[in-house]
């Protein structure tokens, strides 16, 4: 049943419907399909990858590009397929690829019917960059690759979550940078509604960014909640500063984290387990 639904997910408009045994099989004997490639058919027998000589750049392109964004996607079912309830926070949301993500999640795990208020948002620039960013020279280069490049792209992005058709009205876009939006009057409305955390995804991309997105979440986490970081195994500050956090979590609210499961090589999955949680063998 479970691989049935893989197929009903992750199904691509790359290729054909040709299944999976039929490419390799094409492949092996020279087959003449050099132009089409879809990610479940690089996989031979007992799951070794084919040989993608033949193919175009373009196609193994795509193939590259699918891997990272399946890892993402996956995440989001893990996560799901485990929740414990809470509001969903994404930090950093310019394509809502991974937003969209946890939404379906959130649907197929049914967990429309056992958490009907639970909110879902988005912080995000959406393309509106400011002329003087910060005085961080890395902050001020980083933000200034966008400029004359995006536009405001925050309708944009809403009617993604409203073609998406799925808990639109309940999903809380906000367009701004992390210093301005994630303040201390936002934070305290949310713990005065007694609202917390059950997935936060951070992708901060720079270090100051991290530092203040950990700054605003630490308090706010629930118990068997989710925490992933997008740059965890490429930006050596990361792991670092989410040391630094956990501590503090445990410090404050007796949480423990857990590590759960990478992504694409550069992002990791945690779990924010409460100290009487034990692992058994």
């Amino acid at each position: 049943m479970f691989s049935k639904l893989k197929k009903l997910i992750f199904r691509t408009n790359s290729g054909s419907n040709t299944g999976k045994n039929e490419a390799s099989d094409a492949t092996s004997a020279g087959g003449s399909n050099t132009t089409s490639l879809s990610p479940e058919d690089i996989y031979g027998l007992h799951g070794v990858l084919i040989s993608t000589a033949k193919y175009p750049k373009e196609a193994l392109r795509d193939i590259a590009l699918h891997y990272p964004y399946r890892a993402r996607a996956e995440c989001a079912l893990d996560v799901a397929s485990m929740y414990s309830g809470g509001d969903y926070f994404e930090f950093g949301s310019a394509g809502m690829g991974t937003f969209r993500n946890f939404l379906t999640a959130f649907e197929i795990f049914d967990h429309k019917a056992g958490h009907p208020d639970t909110r879902f948002y988005a912080f995000d620039i959406f393309g509106k960059v400011k002329t003087n960013t910060n005085d961080d020279a890395n902050v001020t280069d980083y933000f200034d690759s966008w400029k004359n490049v995006e536009t405001d792209k925050l309708e944009q992005a809403r009617s993604y979550v409203q073609n998406h058709n799925i808990m639109s009205d309940n999903s809380i876009l906000t367009q701004g940078y992390f210093e301005d939006t994630l303040d201390r009057e936002f934070k305290s409305s949310l713990l005065e509604e007694n609202r917390k955390i059950g997935f936060a995804f951070l992708d901060c991309n720079i270090t100051p960014s991290y530092e203040l997105v950990f700054d605003f979440i630490l308090g706010l986490m629930a118990d068997k909640s989710f925490l992933y970081m997008d740059e965890y195994f490429i930006n050596a500050d990361v792991p670092m500063l989410y040391k630094e956090f956990a501590a503090k979590l445990h410090e404050e609210q007796g949480l423990n984290s857990y590590y759960m499961r990478n992504a694409g090589g550069f992002g990791a999955l945690f779990r924010i387990m409460p100290d009487d949680y034990e692992i058994t063998s």
